[in-house]
């Protein structure tokens, strides 16, 4: 029994056993995954367009109405009229200009800045965020809206929020049954045969696995900035976009909720947080990899190693009713990019949601899983 076979050669002929039993899987399901992304978002891009004509339409009306008017009206209050009239055409051409339903920047900041004063300090972080968004944007000679729902904006939504479950759903899929479906199959003996080290075996399985992961992730990525700009335009890649927002947690009446913190945060162009959001994606799926090919160890159905797995990707959905507790179950924090942007805070009312905490759960179950999996890999019986 050869001890030496190369940890490459292992990791390689892994890699092709998942391509051949998962490929259709991996390109119809990302595929279809693109497809479903960009759909829904040319669907909210044309409520967003009726929606604006619908206000060209209703401005235009009023200003006619109020020239008519103001023909018959006394001239007393016909100054004002005319007033009223300009502001009209005003938030008309700023509309027709930018593309939505803000006036203007310089608007859209006024409104934003007159709002703080009746907000309470510990929930004036959102406000600020947006305003430091828009000055941004002013800064870079951005429009305000100007990136609607092009493709580049849409990668940042496809795996900066909670959306990116699709793809851990995908993983199951893909590496749920790795080990359970060799033992049913029996080929495990036979890995075992032309193997001297079980655990590194394992530990090319896992790789290889994390690998093929990475791959559908990235041609996902890939297929969305492409199809996203060809079907709603590019979008702006240097438009602001917030990260790094610490959050804490405020008492109303007798419960509890989670703000952005005042001024905690960092904004960086749209394209960084498309590959940022995409990078952390990948990392969260490497630790979900990792785990769900130590729980396929341990069933010999692979229909019922990939039930557990379903059941874990989801097991974040309940945080909420588990409370505390909940906190140590890795897919609380998924995806890490939502925690970094304090999305998952809000959303889950723990400011033990951030990337720190999701990163290090993260890493001690992909830990403990790995030791777990090398160690007993060898013990099972072909």
């Amino acid at each position: 029994m050869d001890n030496r076979i190369p940890f490459g050669a292992l990791f390689i002929n892994e890699w092709i056993k998942i391509w051949n039993r998962k490929r259709r899987l991996a390109i119809w399901a990302t595929l279809v995954i693109v497809l479903i992304m960009v759909a829904l978002a040319w669907q909210s891009q044309r409520q967003n367009f009726n929606s604006q004509q619908q206000q060209v339409a209703g401005l235009t009306q009023e200003i006619s109405s109020l020239r008519q008017a103001m023909s018959a009206a006394p001239k007393k209050v016909r100054p004002s009229m005319r007033m009223q009239i300009q502001q009209l055409e005003q938030q008309l051409n700023s509309l027709k200009q930018n593309g939505g339903a803000i006036p203007s920047d310089s608007a859209q900041i006024s409104s934003l800045k007159s709002s703080l004063s009746q907000e309470p300090s510990f929930q004036r972080g959102s406000t600020l965020e947006q305003i430091a968004v828009i000055k941004y944007d002013q800064a870079h000679g951005i429009l305000f809206n100007s990136g609607g729902d092009g493709g580049w904006r849409l990668v940042g939504q496809a795996f900066g929020s909670s959306a990116a479950i699709i793809y851990a759903l995908l993983t199951v899929g893909l590496v749920g049954d790795s080990v359970a479906g060799e033992r049913e199959q029996g080929t495990i003996a036979f890995l075992f045969l032309h193997t001297g080290s079980r655990p590194k075996a394992y530990l090319a399985k896992m790789a290889a696995a994390i690998a093929m992961v990475w791959s559908v992730v990235a041609a996902g990525a890939t297929a969305t900035l492409l199809l996203g700009g060809l079907a709603l335009g590019w979008g702006n890649p240097l438009g602001g976009q917030a990260v790094a927002v610490k959050v804490g947690e405020a008492a109303l009446s007798n419960t509890h909720e989670v703000f952005p913190a005042v001024q905690v945060f960092h904004i960086i162009p749209q394209w960084s947080y498309d590959v940022l959001a995409v990078v952390l994606t990948m990392a969260s799926l490497a630790l979900v990899t990792s785990v769900l090919v130590a729980i396929s160890r341990l069933f010999k159905s692979p229909t019922v190693s990939v039930i557990i797995g379903i059941v874990v990707v989801l097991s974040g959905m309940l945080v909420r009713l588990a409370g505390a507790v909940g906190m140590v179950d890795p897919m609380a924090y998924y995806p890490l990019l939502a925690d970094f942007n304090g999305q998952l805070a809000q959303q889950n009312n723990s400011i033990a949601n951030s990337l720190i905490n999701g990163a290090l759960v993260f890493a001690l179950w992909a830990l403990v899983a790995t030791v777990y999996g090398a160690e007993t890999f060898g013990k099972i019986e072909p």
